[in-house]
């Protein structure tokens, strides 16, 4: 548990560093509003669709969570390729900057 928060709190104060790179000083205040709600709004529809996929016999807990594994694998493809398709073009406007 130590752990996770340590690397928890690393993941927390980079996630917020980084939008502030990219959002004006004046829309701050709204982007970690909305970077919050979709949090949070992902944690809850995360936990509600895996309890109706046991409620209505999809499949049983402990494979429900272990297809969690099946996600992570999924996006972390998916923030491999947006960073390999947009980094050299942030890094390049970070630059002019």
């Amino acid at each position: 548990m130590s752990l996770f928060g340590i690397l928890k709190g690393i993941y927390d104060a980079n996630i917020w560093a980084s939008l502030y790179d990219v959002v004006p000083p004046e829309r701050r205040g709204s982007a970690v509003g909305l970077m919050n709600m979709y949090g949070w709004l992902g944690g809850a529809l995360g936990a509600y669709s895996l309890g109706a996929l046991v409620e209505h016999k999809v499949m049983t807990m402990s494979v429900a969570f272990s297809s969690a594994a099946g996600i992570y694998v999924i996006v972390t493809v998916l923030l491999i390729a947006a960073g390999t398709a947009f980094a050299s073009k942030d890094v390049r406007v970070a630059e002019r900057v």
